[in-house]
Parts: structure tokens; sequence; C-alpha cells
């Protein structure tokens, strides 16, 4: 008919047009071209998302680090790693050499060991609790170790951790029965240096340190500090060690701490942050494990601690026990301040935009 000509006829020259629904997707289509760049094409061929340009549209979820947390420096966690088996391995050898290699070394430990005295309750309670360390249990806690770390799929910080309780243990052995010798000077010729019982319970504590997040340490340090001086205490009031070989064992879990972070940190940290205020953290690390040290004095005075014999062995055993109790506050210590160093690949989630 001339006039539906007609109105087509207009239509196409310039009139009102009726768009048909592919039609309308074309120009869609086009605009959208039109005003993407070629940025935002490329990122829609990989990810096949659109992108515009306004903020907050585009993207559903975007991952962002932890808050408060930076970039890991691997360089300051080798440094801090070697200097820790650097002061492990001159403490080691300090001890082993004026305190067993020495008549006087091994006259002042034995005064210590006259000097401490307890009820037979506080012995029985404390020898009970050394007597659950055995190989069972040093294995359980291995595997526990590795169960935590592959949980929070850190494998470094898994296969870090059973190194660490592995080689301590080792290294203990090693320098108890190969390395270090005690001189016969009327006290006994049978090396105990370093305490292998120590050496477990620490090494486990710091295992649990490494595999942890970074958000349980301000509350594990003084708990780990707790459990291994009363480890370190214990042998003493039941006889099976003397301040040096305790103090040894400290130095060693340390020393092995040190140099798996400083493994950890040679292959990477890609991905990580570590928490900000490090200064900050490692005071309160010291805090926490000097408040665990004193809770520690206070429980076994009303346990029954005393000393026996005049002022020279109050003197000695005050000595003894206080230097136990800072030995693992320090090792405990810097060993987390080197765990931080490794810092957390933990990532939270928010909601940046929603797409309509």
């Amino acid at each position: 008919m001339p006039g539906s000509r007609a109105s087509s006829s207009g239509a196409s020259e310039g009139g009102p047009r009726r768009f048909e629904h592919g039609d309308f997707n074309e120009q869609m289509k086009d605009e959208h071209h039109e005003q993407t760049t070629p940025q935002q094409m490329t990122h829609e061929l990989r990810t096949h998302e659109p992108m515009t340009r306004e903020r907050g549209r585009p993207q559903a979820h975007a991952p962002v680090p932890f808050a408060g947390g930076r970039r890991p420096r691997p360089g300051v966690a080798i440094t801090f790693g070697l200097l820790l088996v650097a002061l492990a391995t001159g403490g080691v050898w300090v001890l082993a050499r004026e305190l067993v290699g020495t008549e006087r070394g091994q006259r002042a430990e034995d005064l210590v060991m006259e000097a401490i005295v307890t009820n037979w309750r506080t012995d029985a309670v404390l020898l009970k609790g050394l007597e659950v360390v055995s190989i069972s249990a040093v294995a359980l806690a291995v595997l526990l170790l590795a169960a935590i770390g592959m949980a929070r799929r850190r494998p470094d910080l898994a296969i870090a951790s059973v190194a660490l309780v592995v080689g301590a243990n080792v290294i203990t052995q090693v320098l108890k029965y190969r390395v270090v010798h005690r001189p016969d000077f009327g006290y006994t010729d049978l090396n105990t240096l370093p305490s292998g019982h120590v050496t477990v319970i620490t090494s486990i504590i710091v295992g649990l340190l490494l595999v942890l997040p970074t958000a349980w340490r301000p509350v594990l340090v003084p708990l780990g500090t707790l459990v291994g001086t009363t480890a370190g205490v214990a042998t003493l009031v039941v006889g099976w060690h003397r301040p040096s070989d305790t103090v040894a064992a400290y130095l060693v879990v340390m020393g092995c701490t040190g140099l798996v972070v400083a493994g950890v940190a040679a292959g990477g940290l890609r991905g990580a942050q570590v928490p900000r205020r490090a200064a900050g953290r490692a005071i309160g690390y010291g805090l926490g494990a000097s408040v665990a040290s004193a809770l520690l004095g206070l429980l076994l005075l009303v346990g029954g601690l005393t000393h026996a014999g005049g002022r020279q062995h109050l003197v000695a055993g005050a000595i003894g026990l206080g230097a136990v109790a800072l030995a693992c506050a320090f090792g405990v210590c810097a060993a987390t301040v080197a765990v931080d160093l490794l810092g957390d690949r933990r990532q939270e989630t928010r909601r940046v935009g929603v797409t309509r």
C-alpha cells in the first residue's frame, strides 16, 4: 500500500524508527565498544567479565591483604635468622667450655642442684609432666604441625616446622653424645648437655608458633614460655639436668628456628604480608613472657619451692632458676620475632561492588 511504503520510507529517511530486540542489542554492543579502552577490552578477553568506567560497579569481589600488613623483606629475615644461629652456636660453646669443661663451672652448678628443694607433691607433678615426652609423642606432634601447615595452605611452614622439631632434637643428641665431653673433677663425668626433654618440648612450642597465624602469637608466646620454663625447672627439681643443660636446649631450638626461617625466606615470600609495628610486637612478647615467668615462680613458691643450706645456696638457686627462666623467655621471643618476618599469606575478601 502507498501509505505503508511512505511510512517505511519516512522511517528510513530519518523518522522515528522502532527497533527490534536484535537491533537494540547490536546498538548497545556498538556503544560499549566505543566507550571501552584497549586495556578494558584485553581484560574482557581474559576474564570474560565486562568492565565499566564507573568505580564500584564491575568487580564483584576482590582479594585484599589483611589489614595493617606490609610486604616482607626476605633479606631481613635471612639476616636475622642467621644471627640467631650465630648467637645460639656461641652460647652453647660458652656453656660447654665454662660450665661443663671447668672445675669452677661444675662446682657452681653442683651448688645450684643442692640448693633447689621442693616437697614430694610438687616433685610428683613435675615428674609426671616430663614422662609425657616420648618418641610416639614427638611423632604425633610432628604430624599435627604438618597438618596445621597444610590446612593453612602453607606447605613451606609445614616443612619448616617438621624440620625444626626433627633438626633440633637430632642436634641435641649429637651434641650430648658426640661433641660435648665432661671432664671428671669429682662431680661425675657423665655429660647431660643439652637437655633432650627440654629440647623436645620447646621445639614443639616454637613449631606451633611457626605454623599458626600471626594473630595468635601474642597469646601463644606467654603460654609457650610458661610451658617451656616449667619443663626446664622440672628437670632441675627432679635432678635430671643442670641449669646449663636446659639453657643449651633453649639455644639449640632458637638456632634451629633461625635456620629454618632463613631457609623459608631464601625460598621466597611471594604473596605474604608481615605485621607492622615489629618493635611494639617484640616488646609485647617480652612483657608476656616476663609475666609468664613471674607466674611460674609464684606457683613454685606456693608449691613448696625453697632452698637448702645457707645464704650461698639461696643465691645459687635463685641465679640458676633465673637463668633458666630468662633463657627460655629470650629464646621463645627471639624465635617468634624471626617467625613474624615470614608473614602470613592469609587474605580476606571484601565486596567492592555489585554487577548489575
